[in-house]
């Protein structure tokens, strides 16, 4: 049997304070976190705090994660691409329609119609949209998209598609830090250094940090960006000590 590995949080329209709300189901239990905290030697009068903060940092984590799960330009673009590809090949084929294909294929347009009735808008039975217009006594009139305006329709289409591609930002290329396991990092540091008086390295807070975050996400390669993102916080708040050192 193959075992599953755990479901990672869904973070999409994430909160600050979701989990305060009730929005979202806990990620931490009491019992959970007391485990954690004797094996890595915080006292047992913190963990109700402790807990609290967990979720805290998860609600965090989670609003970072939805922007960052949000379609790179690159992906956008070739999308963009392949509507534009494809609202002109349908256009040059229909263009290009053989005169007793096209016969056949338009047969129906001079005759579009609906029902009678006095409701503004309508609809044929091949899907048009009909509105239905008075125009003086038991007269109307039917305004709905004909043969021409199917073809304008496939040039708006591709021309949507070249304007949303042409104000995409450019595409950086390769894999982006993950601000979100970033963030988690800095809220453990600095609980880490603040409340428990500690140094927060790579043989300390690190451990603890890697190992809290299971309950969130345990996926071999999240472990594996959280890894990246630890060495990185400390990389970052190591030089910016040495710089404040050097200015006093």
């Amino acid at each position: 049997m193959v075992k599953r590995l755990p479901k990672p949080p869904e973070a999409s329209n994430a909160i600050w304070d979701d989990y305060a709300a009730g929005r979202r189901p806990a990620f931490f239990t009491e019992d959970r976190v007391a485990q954690l905290a004797k094996k890595y030697l915080i006292e047992p009068e913190r963990v109700p705090q402790l807990t609290r903060l967990l979720e805290s940092w998860a609600d965090v984590y989670r609003v970072y994660k939805s922007d960052e799960e949000l379609m790179r330009p690159g992906k956008i673009k070739a999308q963009l691409a392949l509507v534009r590809a494809q609202a002109e090949r349908l256009r040059e084929t229909l263009e290009n329609l053989a005169p007793q294909v096209a016969d056949r294929f338009w047969v129906e347009d001079p005759h579009i119609g609906a029902p009678f009735t006095e409701e503004g808008v309508t609809f044929s039975p091949f899907g048009h949209r009909i509105h239905r217009i008075q125009v003086g006594p038991g007269r109307w009139a039917e305004i709905h998209i004909d043969r021409e305006g199917h073809f304008d329709s496939l040039t708006v289409l591709m021309n949507y598609a070249e304007s949303a591609m042409r104000r995409l930002p450019p595409d950086e290329g390769g894999r982006r830090r993950s601000y979100a396991l970033v963030m988690w990092v800095h809220n453990v540091r600095a609980y880490w250094e603040n409340d428990l008086g500690r140094s927060f390295t790579l043989k300390q807070g690190a451990g603890f940090c890697i190992e809290a975050f299971k309950a969130i996400d345990a996926r071999p390669e999240t472990a594996r960006r959280l890894n990246s993102a630890i060495r990185h916080v400390l990389k970052e708040w190591s030089g910016a000590n040495q710089t404040t050192t050097q200015k006093k």
